[in-house]
């Protein structure tokens, strides 16, 4: 599951191809629409299985509220389809991980999270 966000700045580019030694110029007309973020689950199987959304970002209470009704809709069973939970290390995901893991467990699924980031140079 992840989550992801959308207003009216999100198709802006602040980088262009141009002739060399000279600079792209942008021109736009300023718009700042609403606010949406989504959160979905994807599987291996179907891709995006279930998805909820909210006006604004995601607080940790609908964070939950949310996440809950998805787990609820596409977890089953583990070592079946759809039964391990796997997400990122956003700490909206850390700050009720017992609950989280609660609701993964009353599915019968498991929930694990993706190693920190770690850049290579």
């Amino acid at each position: 599951g992840d989550e992801t966000a959308l207003d009216g700045r999100t198709a802006r580019r602040k980088r262009g191809w141009g002739h060399l030694g000279s600079p792209v110029c942008i021109s736009e007309i300023l718009f700042r629409g609403a606010h949406v973020s989504v959160l979905a689950l994807y599987t291996r199987e179907d891709g995006f299985a279930a998805w909820a959304y909210t006006m604004g970002g995601y607080d940790t209470a609908t964070f939950l509220e949310h996440i809950e009704v998805l787990i609820k809709a596409v977890m089953q069973t583990y070592p079946g389809s759809n039964s391990v939970l796997c997400l990122d290390n956003c700490q909206i995901h850390h700050v009720e991980e017992l609950k989280l893991r609660r609701m993964c467990a009353a599915e019968g699924a498991h929930l694990i999270f993706l190693a920190p980031y770690c850049p290579i140079d």
